[in-house]
């Protein structure tokens, strides 16, 4: 029929789209969330929609017509291979990963996942490759943060300064970080795979209970002190731990799969608190024991008073009487006379007893007392603790009444001969310990010869006089051995004033810790060193020698930091006494302009001041910590130049921290005081400073003092 070819041309073919559906193509594809793009078998952009676009960094129209590797080179090489395997193929490739840079990315690499489609033509073989492109470079990026936070996380764990482990639900050691595995004597190789019990078998009874509760429970165990049997690599020794255990669970409220361990050891800590209380229990003993010996003491001095006017042997009774039995507490105080030629006792003085029992042995026959009897035939000692014990001791008097039920009958000897007898009584029963019953001995010997209390007296007096002789003495040594600690005299240095002051908070017997120096280095430079050790007594004493003598002999060698750092060295090498000591160390080079040029390091020690001739001021602040805590302390050093007029203040927290109604002294009151000697001569402005710290310290001295003041003669025009 006419026109049939053209109605037939106008249909679409066999395997196309009507222009509808075309059109309803082209619009899902623009407006799609992902990028999508056409390429022939040159790999030649055919289509692209504005998604993919604005990926690459580029319009719609810089794609069309040209090649892949003209509008993503850095990109090409990767995508190029799978989109000619997709071709040749013409199976389709999904999800492929692709990371690169693109036009507008600069550096920045950004991810993709790109999935590639055959389109085949008439012949069934690909003549082009659909390309559909995810952007996932924040995913990727998120994905790396989390990679690196675990593995430093992992890190964190393996380097942390306290134990750290994870174990299974069969108990079996999963991770150990270093610190434990140290702390348990065993490489960490040899904990993995193995049980808790398999590894420390003298620390598994205490702690496998807690982990299994743990597991059965769920909840955790946080804090706790625990006390195990050793570790293998310090067999013998208890161990004391801080542990905290938690549940390892998969889902937050699923079972536990497993255990957490954090542990610190606090054995040295356990037992040097231990140790502590050991000191502080055995101090306290000693102190009661000298409570007690001067309480004994001041007693006899008493009496030893009390019978100095005493001429008669009533007196002496009397004086007994009234000073002994009160301070005894006693209900009962007699003292009888021996009359040796009469072989008869006779009281001289009594109280406490009945008026019967008062008449009954107001004189008797030595032989007529048992008690008696036996005080004057053994010269010792009789005591009787309760009625029991009397009729224990004496049975033959148990039929007697007894109205005091405790006794010390004690013999008065003097010049070997038995002069009398004392005897104190309480109404209940009492025991009598040695140190009582040296006492009542000694009180009864002071009854005994107080016609001899000159000489006693004496005796007295010379024994205070040594007492007072050897600590002199032992004040003159502490004198001498802490000036043998400081220079006799601050060398002189051209164009360069020095000058020092020291005060010790205590004038007894113990050595200070604070000590300063000046001494060359060779024959232009010059160290200057201030520092203060921990403690006082022998050992700051060897400590402050161990630091002088170091720097002294590294000085001219080494640069300031260094020479700490091997002081530092030398601190920590294991000793009885922990040695600590703060620092602030200089070297001193001239120059060509009348100043110095300044290498200051600081070990924990207050910052130097440095004060310029028109007041202005700064503390000079190189960082570093206290010597003798850690093995490698920081410590840098920090150069600042001496110009003429400036003035450079050492000194020690002594000055800073004198007490008075404000709190502390402090370093702005160190500077306000060094300010008003501004540009003057080093001795003016440590008399400043001294000056200022007396008038604001209300409190006694509770720390040394040292002064070093450095100062460059002459004026300067700048700061």
């Amino acid at each position: 029929m006419p026109g049939t070819d053209d109605v037939a041309d106008e249909r679409p073919a066999e395997g196309t789209l009507d222009p509808l559906s075309e059109a309803a193509l082209r619009t899902l594809i623009s407006a799609a969330a992902v990028g999508f793009a056409v390429l022939d078998r040159d790999l030649r952009y055919l289509a692209c929609n504005e998604q993919l676009a604005r990926v690459n960094g580029l319009s719609v129209q810089d794609h069309l017509g040209r090649s892949l590797h003209e509008v993503v080179p850095h990109l090409a090489e990767g995508a190029a291979a799978m989109l000619r395997h997709v071709l040749t193929t013409g199976l389709p490739i999904r999800e492929f990963e692709l990371s690169g840079t693109v036009a507008d990315s600069g550096d920045v690499v950004r991810h993709w996942l790109e999935s590639a489609y055959p389109v085949f033509g008439d012949d069934g073989r690909p003549v082009a490759v659909a390309v559909m492109v995810w952007e996932v470079t924040a995913r990727v990026e998120a994905e790396q943060a989390r990679g690196r936070m675990l593995a430093l996380l992992e890190l964190l764990v393996l380097r942390a300064p306290i134990g750290i482990a994870f174990v299974d639900q069969d108990l079996r050691f999963l991770r150990i970080n270093q610190t434990l595995a140290e702390a348990n004597g065993l490489p960490i190789a040899d904990h993995l795979g193995r049980t808790v019990a398999e590894v420390l078998p003298e620390v598994a009874p205490d702690v496998v209970p807690l982990l299994r509760k743990v597991l059965t429970t769920g909840a955790p165990l946080v804090d706790l002190d625990v006390e195990t049997g050793p570790v293998p690599g310090q067999p013998g020794r208890r161990r004391h731990w801080r542990v905290s255990y938690y549940p390892i669970r998969d889902l937050d409220e699923g079972p536990a799969q497993g255990v957490g361990l954090i542990v610190v050891d606090q054995t040295d800590r356990h037992e040097g608190r231990l140790e502590r209380e050991q000191l502080r229990a055995a101090e306290r003993a000693a102190r009661l024991r000298a409570e007690q010996a001067a309480s004994r003491q001041a007693l006899l001095q008493r009496l030893t008073a009390a019978l100095a006017p005493a001429v008669t042997a009533t007196d002496v009774a009397q004086v007994t009487i009234s000073t002994i039995g009160p301070s005894l507490s006693a209900d009962a105080v007699t003292l009888v006379r021996h009359d040796a030629e009469a072989g008869m006792m006779r009281v001289l003085a009594q109280q406490g007893l009945s008026p019967q029992t008062a008449q009954r042995f107001a004189a008797y026959r030595v032989e007529d007392s048992p008690v008696i009897a036996l005080v004057a035939g053994s010269g010792e000692p009789v005591v009787i603790t309760s009625r029991a014990d009397r009729d224990q001791q004496f049975p033959h008097l148990a039929h007697l009444p007894l109205e005091h039920q405790a006794w010390v009958n004690l013999p008065l000897i003097a010049e070997g001969r038995l002069v009398g007898v004392v005897a104190f009584g309480w109404r209940q029963p009492r025991e009598f310990d040695t140190d009582k019953l040296e006492l009542l001995k000694a009180l009864a010997a002071q009854c005994a010869v107080a016609l001899d209390r000159a000489r006693l007296y004496a005796d007295q007096q010379r024994l205070y006089a040594e007492q007072r002789r050897l600590y002199a003495e032992q004040a003159h040594v502490a004198r001498r051995l802490q000036d043998s600690l400081l220079p006799d005299a601050l060398p002189e240095v051209a164009h360069l004033e020095s000058t020092a002051r020291y005060f010790s908070a205590d004038a007894g017997i113990d050595v200070g810790g604070d000590f300063y120096d000046l001494f060359a280095l060779d024959d232009r430079r010059w160290a200057a060193v201030i520092g203060d050790v921990a403690g006082r007594g022998v050992e700051a004493a060897g400590t402050t020698a161990l630091a002088r003598h170091t720097l002294r002999a590294l000085g001219p060698y080494a640069t300031a930091a260094a020479s700490l750092q091997r002081l530092n060295t030398l601190l920590c090498t294991p000793t009885p006494a922990a040695r600590l000591l703060t620092a602030a160390y200089a070297h001193l080079t001239p120059d060509t302009a009348g100043g110095w040029t300044l290498t200051l390091a600081r070990a924990g020690h207050p910052a130097p001041l440095l004060l310029h001739p028109d007041g202005h001021h700064e503390f000079l602040q190189p960082r570093g910590v206290l010597l003798g805590a850690t093995a490698d302390p920081p410590l840098t050093e920090v150069t600042y130049p001496l110009r003429p007029g400036d003035t450079l203040v050492f000194y020690t927290d002594g000055v800073t921290e004198a007490q008075g109604d404000d709190g502390l002294f402090g370093e702005e009151r160190l500077a306000e005081a060094a300010t008003t000697a501004a540009g003057q001569p080093a001795d003016a402005v440590a008399e400043a400073i001294l000056a200022a710290v007396s008038a604001y310290n209300i409190y006694s001295v509770s720390d040394d003092r040292a002064l070093l003041v450095l100062h460059v003669p002459g004026s300067s025009t700048g700061t």
